[in-house]
């Protein structure tokens, strides 16, 4: 079952497990508000389901990111044909930039 990521102002307020008829039954408010996120998708790469082994299929890694409470949704980009990326907040300690091609903090040395 997929997981969606209600964004309000670009950040993520809450992650739930349901079936797309059930976002857009409007059950949970706005459907528009609810992002699809994938739980096996880290780093801009799909991994097989409880696994650190990358999916040999990644046309499916969905929005970079799975989504956790916090998060950004930046909807100026598109991967594989699918509006926004996730990405983390930005640690507190330390330089860090954002990797534009795993969406990703790096630290800067």
């Amino acid at each position: 079952m997929p997981y969606f990521a209600k964004v309000t102002n670009n950040i993520v307020d809450d992650v739930i497990c349901a079936d797309q008829e059930f976002i857009d039954s409007g059950a949970v408010g706005d459907p528009s508000l609810w992002w699809e996120t994938s739980y096996n998708t880290r780093g801009n790469v799909l991994y097989l389901p409880n696994s650190n082994t990358p999916s040999p299929d990644q046309s499916k890694a969905l929005r970079a990111n799975y989504a956790g409470i916090g998060c950004t949704l930046d909807t100026t980009v598109t991967q594989n044909g699918v509006i926004g990326v996730f990405y983390a907040p930005m640690p507190t300690e330390g330089d860090w930039v954002l990797d534009t091609q795993t969406w990703l903090w790096v630290e800067v040395p």
